[in-house]
């Protein structure tokens, strides 16, 4: 038979603006939590695009060091805001009383600037980051944009990773 005593691993969130995020209900997120085995062991999931804001108080302590492949002597901090945007959607801290709920509370994020201010960028420094992502720890690399045309140099990227075990989403 089945288990129902079973503690959730991750209990259903009372942050102020997941009402909002009609997008976890569709995908069934409390079920998934509910169902979800060990909630603690963090994973590493890098973020390639513009950066994040390093400071935002919901993704503060779900972050480790990351890389800005477009001014290496500066931290990779967004200009954009959309790696903040993928960011939170991945890792906001759940149960805050702040903002929206993470998908993935036990995931740490990487970010890794390799897109300009206005969301563009070349695909030398897109592989750049996917590469840095799989020799730093990253389980999982999040790219959130589209490159409109093949490229054998990111297909050898692509082999790279999967050698390693890391999922590229």
């Amino acid at each position: 038979g089945f288990v129902t005593n079973v503690e959730a691993a991750y209990p259903v969130s009372s942050d102020p603006m997941r009402v909002k995020q009609t997008y976890m209900d569709m995908i069934r997120v409390d079920q998934a939590w509910a169902a979800a085995a060990d909630s603690r062991t963090p994973i590493i999931v890098a973020v390639v695009d513009t950066g994040v804001d390093l400071g935002h108080p919901d993704l503060v302590g779900n972050l480790v060091e990351g890389v800005n492949l477009l001014q290496p002597t500066k931290k990779p901090w967004d200009d954009n805001g959309h790696g903040t945007n993928v960011a939170g959607l991945i890792a906001a801290t759940i149960n805050n009383d702040k903002g929206i709920a993470g998908i993935a509370p036990n995931a740490k994020i990487m970010p890794i600037k390799a897109l300009e201010a206005d969301g563009t960028g070349g695909e030398a420094k897109l592989g750049e980051g996917i590469k840095y992502a799989v020799d730093h720890g990253a389980k999982i690399v999040v790219l959130s944009l589209g490159l409109n045309k093949y490229s054998s140099y990111l297909a050898g990227i692509v082999q790279y990773a999967e050698d390693h075990n890391v999922l590229l989403v």
